[in-house]
């Protein structure tokens, strides 16, 4: 289990904000760093940082959603889940690609142009 962070998001609304304008505020034990939402080479240093604001905090369901659609589909074009070779455009942290091997994918390979990307799917789901 990772540790719990100290995380604040800003008082003000941002539901109106761009996407490259949202962030959140991570305690230190001496400091306070501003970091946005798409800084993914920071949020991924940081180990279970990036599953607490989205998952937790935002509640953001995406890879079991879209794991589900897909395993659906596949039933109804009478396929096998468990056949599948998937390719990862963009696995960030392999959040996805848990959620496929739990349902049976058969191949999986995840690729992201953010090196820190790959170093946190390493740590966290090895």
């Amino acid at each position: 289990m990772n540790k719990r962070h100290r995380v604040q998001f800003p008082k003000k609304e941002l539901s109106n904000a761009n996407q490259d304008e949202s962030y959140f505020f991570l305690h230190g034990t001496s400091n306070k760093r501003k970091i946005k939402f798409h800084d993914y080479d920071e949020i991924y240093q940081v180990p279970g940082l990036y599953e607490q604001i989205f998952y937790d905090r935002l509640k953001c369901t995406s890879p079991s959603k879209v794991s589900s659609i897909l395993e659906s589909s596949i039933k109804q074009s009478q396929g096998n889940f468990t056949e599948l070779r998937v390719l990862d455009l963009g696995a960030g942290n392999g959040m996805m690609g848990e959620e496929l091997k739990k349902r049976g994918i058969s191949r999986l390979i995840g690729i992201d142009i953010i090196p820190e990307a790959y170093d946190a799917a390493i740590r966290d789901r090895p």
